[in-house]
């Protein structure tokens, strides 16, 4: 139904899709360039998104609300979401993630870049500063907690990730010009076969 795209100056816009994309606001809550943004599961109003800056370093949440024939946007407490479920998971921040960043680091020095979240909720794939596609168990709130799997083809560091509905996932590197296709079949089989080597090695 909506729109919200982030830009590099920190404002957010939102558009009305089924209106033709009307511009219906912006917002200017971001210190820094956008560099994630989530819908919540919600199909009727109020609706919820919530976006983050990696400069900033801080997630915003937001109210999309119908008033008569006025649709507004504004910001809410990040408390008030804190059970909301949500269609994707992009943010680099946040109870759900941190595990990523390794114990005694700062998020200023963290080398991951980007994430996304399995449309079965069980996987947190992670893209970082090496170019590496790193696999997780989605919540991964431990920390140094380790990854399923690891994979790298980019030649520098990653700039987005995405799963599809056919269970695979794209990466996009930010200076190789490369994107690519990952089967989540072929990157989970070592980690399972792995697991099943260590379950039969422990068995009497």
């Amino acid at each position: 139904r909506f729109l919200a795209v982030g830009a590099a100056d920190g404002i957010l816009d939102f558009y009305d899709v089924n209106n033709g994309y009307e511009h219906v606001q912006s917002c200017e809550e971001h210190g820094g360039a956008i560099s994630a943004i989530d819908w919540s599961e919600r199909e009727e109003f109020p609706l919820y998104a919530q976006s983050s800056s990696a400069a900033a370093r801080k997630i915003r949440r937001w109210e999309v609300k119908l008033a008569g024939d006025v649709i507004a946007v504004r910001q809410i407490e990040f408390v008030t979401l804190r059970d909301e479920p949500w269609q994707t998971w992009t943010q680099t921040l946040g109870w759900h993630v941190q595990g990523l960043l390794p114990a005694a680091q700062s998020w200023a020095e963290s080398p991951v870049k980007c994430v996304s979240r399995s449309l079965d909720h069980k996987v947190i794939a992670c893209g970082n500063k090496q170019g590496n596609v790193l696999l997780f168990q989605f919540p991964c709130v431990y920390e140094d907690s380790m990854p399923a799997q690891a994979s790298q083809v980019h030649r520098s560091q990653i700039q987005a990730l995405a799963f599809t509905d056919a269970d695979k996932l794209i990466s996009i590197g930010q200076s190789d010009a490369f994107a690519a296709l990952w089967d989540m079949k072929m990157l989970m089989a070592p980690a399972e076969a792995e697991l099943t080597n260590s379950l039969q090695e422990g068995s009497v």
